[in-house]
């Protein structure tokens, strides 16, 4: 199932990204990712969705990378990708 499924207007895309930008952000601090890994990868949370033809799709790299900050990720990371 898509999460966005269809034409999004330009009001919902500019609502999401700062949506999903504060939700992870907040999620990092909480399961304690140090402050400079935070500040050092903060492009991931400004482009974790971006839009083409006024269909929003997920940059999954950004997805990836943020899942890689996270606490146990060596032990898990392969887990994640299946």
């Amino acid at each position: 199932m898509e999460s966005y499924g269809g034409i999004t207007t330009p009001l919902t895309f500019q609502f999401r990204p700062r949506a999903y930008e504060g939700v992870y952000r907040q999620f990092c601090r909480t399961l304690r990712v140090p402050r400079p890994v935070l500040e050092a990868n903060d492009s991931i949370f400004t482009r974790m969705i971006g839009q083409i033809r006024g269909r929003i799709y997920y940059n999954l790299l950004n997805w990836y990378r943020l899942i890689a900050m996270l606490p146990g990720y060596t032990f898990n990371g392969a887990s994640w990708n299946r």
